[in-house]
């Protein structure tokens, strides 16, 4: 069995999807498409909880307020491969909308 994928940085984007960034490249994960169960329904329904997200320092995984976390095998599955141009266009847009 493969060893979990690493996360070096997670960033909370619009419509309720993640930018994660792997150690073997960046994937898009659009968060209302998980099937998201019991409390985790909460993160598409609160934009607020949702932009909390961050990777937990102890176990490495993506996280949100209150202890929520996903596995890494589960975001990299579910999540879209990007390449550096769209990244690099995601990180442009994001800039302009937070001025």
């Amino acid at each position: 069995m493969d060893a979990p994928k690493k996360i070096k940085s997670v960033k909370a984007l619009s419509e309720f999807r993640l930018l994660v960034k792997f150690d073997d490249g960046d994937r898009l994960v659009d968060m209302k498409t998980f099937k998201l169960q019991g409390i985790f329904k909460d993160l598409v329904k609160d934009e607020n909880l949702f932009n909390t997200v961050h990777v937990d320092k102890d176990h490495g995984v993506v996280a949100w307020q209150g202890g929520l976390m996903l596995e890494n095998d589960d975001i990299y599955e579910h999540g879209t491969l990007v390449n550096s141009i769209q990244v690099a266009v995601l990180k442009k847009v994001l800039t302009r909308l937070s001025k």
